[in-house]
């Protein structure tokens, strides 16, 4: 797993007399989540349109940029909190009333609603590239944690274990969907990375 606090990879033992049942999220093109009971026993159980392929085609059309790594390299440097709308931007701070604080992300890509744009200009223009992909991945991350995190309390399962050409070998996105499956879980879970 990513410590989402220090972002270090951690490998855990895997004890196999207490492994099963545990769900295996594919993060491809879209989503599959399969909740595994045994070695010849698994079935598909949710998923999501919503996947790397998304993320990667709204980069892609945002940006014009093709290079999946690249792309990557970008969000490692941006700041999402110039694209995104926060708690605190909608209500001036914490919304103490059902205890969001301010720093959550209300609406991801959300100030670009109110972007003001010349005529003539591209509202693109108004937002460096490199932080609107980490507003994407933010979002990515945060909705495949959170259908991972909502179909493990479904089946009352502990282990989540990620997978897929969107995530392998991308530490930046490990990370975020480690930290995001920690804020969902009330940090009873982690992430753990096949």
């Amino acid at each position: 797993y990513v410590d989402p606090a220090t972002k270090e990879k951690h490998y855990l033992p895997v004890d196999q007399s207490g492994i099963l049942p545990y769900l295996v999220v594919n993060v491809g093109s879209g989503i599959s989540i399969l909740k595994v009971d045994g070695n010849d026993e698994s079935r598909r159980v949710s998923g999501s349109s919503v996947g790397g392929g998304t993320f990667f085609g709204l980069c892609r059309l945002i940006t014009d940029i093709s290079n999946f790594d690249e792309m990557l390299e970008l969000a490692h440097e941006g700041n999402n909190e110039n694209v995104d709308m926060k708690v605190e931007d909608i209500y001036g701070g914490d919304y103490d009333k059902i205890g969001l604080p301010g720093s959550t992300i209300a609406s991801s890509v959300g100030r670009v609603i109110a972007a003001k744009v010349e005529p003539g200009h591209s509202v693109r223009e108004n937002f460096r590239k490199s932080d609107t992909i980490r507003s994407l991945l933010l979002m990515f991350a945060n909705n495949t944690a959170q259908i991972a995190y909502l179909n493990a309390m479904r089946f009352n399962l502990q282990r989540v274990y990620f997978t897929g050409s969107y995530i392998r070998d991308h530490p930046i996105t490990q990370s975020k969907i480690s930290f995001a499956l920690n804020y969902w879980s009330s940090g009873q879970m982690q992430a753990r990375f096949l």
